[in-house]
């Protein structure tokens, strides 16, 4: 019982191993830039031949008389494109700080709890530390992938639940016997 509950699941490498994945050639990562880039290449190219399209089909003397108005209305698009753009990115900065405020709150609680167990007798020592380490590795080895499918909602999965309820239950069933534990 040397082995004590310390972030193993950092030392063997999961949470590099997790980051790892998004680097396959076979990720959703890759997929979605290649998609991205190509519908990036598609507009550009459709807008060209919008361009190439009035440039042959509209003489220059009536395109010259609408320059001022469309100056404006471009200054607007722009205006409005901006504005959207900067809620869109303040949207997904939140999200992000809110789902990192969570993992940093869950990690330290289940930490808290497998570092809380040294101080129980052997027998709950064991099975809290040994519950605590098999959540963590059940998060990140399965609740996440699924959460990055887009899968798993916001309740986790069942295996996530049994080890709370058992640790729950570890916790509820201790009788002390001394006054520090």
């Amino acid at each position: 019982m040397n082995k004590l509950f310390f972030a193993p699941w950092f030392r063997c490498g999961y949470y590099v191993s997790s980051l790892r994945a998004c680097t396959k050639g076979d990720s959703p990562l890759a997929t979605t830039v290649v998609f991205g880039v190509l519908v990036v290449i598609g507009a550009c190219l459709v807008a060209l031949a919008g361009l190439e399209l009035v440039q042959r089909l509209v003489p220059a003397q009536k395109r010259q008389e609408h320059n001022e108005v469309a100056g404006f209305l471009y200054a607007v698009v722009g205006v409005v494109y901006a504005v959207l753009l900067a809620l869109l990115v303040i949207a997904v900065w939140e999200q992000y700080q809110r789902a990192r405020e969570t993992v940093e709150s869950e990690a330290s609680a289940v930490g808290e709890i497998a570092w809380l167990a040294h101080r129980l007798p052997e027998p709950e020592r064991h099975e809290l530390q040994e519950d605590a380490r098999a959540y963590a590795q059940e998060v990140v080895d399965t609740e996440w992938p699924l959460m990055e499918q887009g899968i798993e909602g916001d309740r986790g999965t069942p295996q996530g639940w049994d080890l709370i309820d058992d640790m729950r239950g570890t916790l509820q069933d201790f009788e002390p016997s001394t006054a520090a534990e």
